[in-house]
């Protein structure tokens, strides 16, 4: 009956979108300024009123449909973040639209935890890691934590994939088992960065990058000036990308039972060994003990049949994936405590964009915390590169002032807190941070491209008149 529903639906919501369109166009014309805005309020309230009707919880899972030996499948697609871009959607919209959230918000993963070690109805978890596309160190290792507090609850994670890149290995490693295809792949490559410079490209155009900087270390506008990394850029990458990789390794080798070193002859013995014909891939993983087994889909199928329930009708385990499971908590409700304000993108000055902090916005933000009746303290989230001056300010003012009301305020730091990051950071009374956590401020730069030989190449000259 729901996938009948959801068929109707997705039919009504095409001819909704192409009436929209003609609507649009017909709002152009003088006739249509007065007819647009009618149509379209109408066009909104019935669609919400439609969504409204079948978005119950009939359409998703019921609680009574979660029952004992229930797979729960965590699918993680896109990056994982602190805040999500945009809100998720409810499981309708979604159907609809043919898609899920592309933010996996590392709060969401603590709420399902938090669920699951309490929920004797779910034993086994599946991690499909398939379309996950990574995020910072900081976020992966809190995610992994969560995979290990599963563990320890008694709850058995397991993890089958085609491919497993870095970022996705890193988490399928918390699992209590790894299993890869016969004839799948585990890259595995370290940490690399290496920038394109267009420094002479632009010189040869002639273009004229004027970078002024303060700060030896400060290499963020190197690439446009330079043909190459300075020394000093080297140095610290070396630095950076070392801490991060010690890191990175040691928590894989304590989730597998392995030393870090036996890591690095994986990566570093691969070259040679797949010069070789009868090189196997995923067979040089197992033999370093970094997956459990080898199988097809059909046989990692077989074993989760082995101690879960199987749908009589189609044959398969019987799955809950994690979002909709997710739907049947009790959203959490705040009465005192602590309030919470993330800072995650680039900072700007004024209103947030869609991946940036915006100082008046997050200004906003602030003070509509600190008004939040019972709230005795208040955490800023960063998450940011740095960015503007004057947006930094902003929000380094505007913690001060909360702190003056008598608001203690803590700075806790995720993946990246550098630049105008440190420096909203600086005004709290306290900063926590991650090992990993990218921190700190080594200068400022600006940037002041001239391109009037490319005009006079062109003869394009400018003439007027200025008081």
């Amino acid at each position: 009956m729901i996938q009948i529903a959801l068929i109707f639906l997705k039919a009504v919501w095409r001819i909704l979108k192409f009436f929209l369109a003609f609507i649009e166009k017909l709002g152009r014309f003088a006739v249509g300024l007065l007819v647009f805005p009618i149509l379209l309020a109408g066009l909104f309230f019935g669609i919400t009123g439609l969504f409204a009707l079948y978005d119950q919880p009939s359409s998703g899972f019921s609680s009574a449909q979660v029952a004992k030996e229930t797979v729960l499948l965590i699918e993680l697609n896109g990056r994982i973040v602190e805040q999500a871009d945009y809100p998720k959607g409810p499981f309708l919209s979604r159907q609809l639209l043919q898609e899920r959230a592309q933010d996996i918000q590392v709060r969401d993963i603590v709420r399902l935890t938090d669920a699951l070690v309490k929920d004797s109805r779910v034993d086994d978890i599946v991690l499909d890691l398939s379309g996950f596309e990574g995020g910072s160190l900081v976020s992966l290792r809190q995610v992994g934590q969560q995979l290990q507090r599963l563990k320890d609850a008694g709850k058995t994670v397991l993890v089958w994939g085609l491919y497993f890149g870095q970022a996705q290995y890193y988490l399928a490693s918390h699992a209590s088992k790894v299993y890869l295809h016969p004839k799948g792949v585990l890259a595995l490559e370290g940490l690399g960065q290496r920038p394109f410079y267009f420094g002479a490209a632009l010189t040869r155009l002639g273009i004229e990058p004027n970078l002024i900087r303060a700060g030896q270390y400060k290499d963020a506008g190197e690439p446009l000036v330079r043909a190459s990394a300075s020394k000093e850029s080297l140095a610290a990458s070396q630095r950076l990308l070392d801490d991060l990789w010690r890191v990175f390794s040691a928590d894989i080798a304590r989730s597998r039972a392995i030393e870090p070193q036996q890591l690095d002859g994986f990566i570093n013995d691969l070259p040679r060994l797949s010069e070789g014909q009868a090189f196997n891939p995923a067979q040089y993983a197992l033999e370093a003990g970094l997956v459990d087994g080898l199988l097809a889909p059909d046989e990692f199928e077989a074993q989760l049949e082995k101690t879960n329930r199987v749908d009589d009708e189609l044959q398969e385990v019987i799955q809950v994936h994690w979002l909709d499971y997710l739907q049947l908590q009790p959203e959490p409700r705040f009465k005192e405590g602590v309030a919470i304000v993330v800072a995650q993108g680039a900072i700007f000055d004024g209103d947030e964009s869609v991946d940036g902090v915006g100082g008046l916005a997050t200004i906003a933000l602030l003070r509509e915390a600190r008004r939040k009746k019972g709230v005795k303290a208040l955490v800023i989230r960063v998450d940011s590169p740095g960015g503007s001056v004057v947006g930094s300010e902003l929000i380094r003012r505007e913690i001060e002032v909360t702190r003056q009301m008598g608001i203690p305020v803590v700075a806790s730091m995720a993946g990246m807190a550098a630049s105008g990051g440190y420096w909203i950071a600086a005004g709290a009374d306290a900063i926590v941070a991650d090992e990993s956590t990218i921190t700190g401020s080594i200068g400022v730069f600006a940037l002041f491209p001239s391109a009037s030989k490319v005009l006079d190449k062109l003869d394009i000259n400018t003439d007027g008149y200025t008081t």
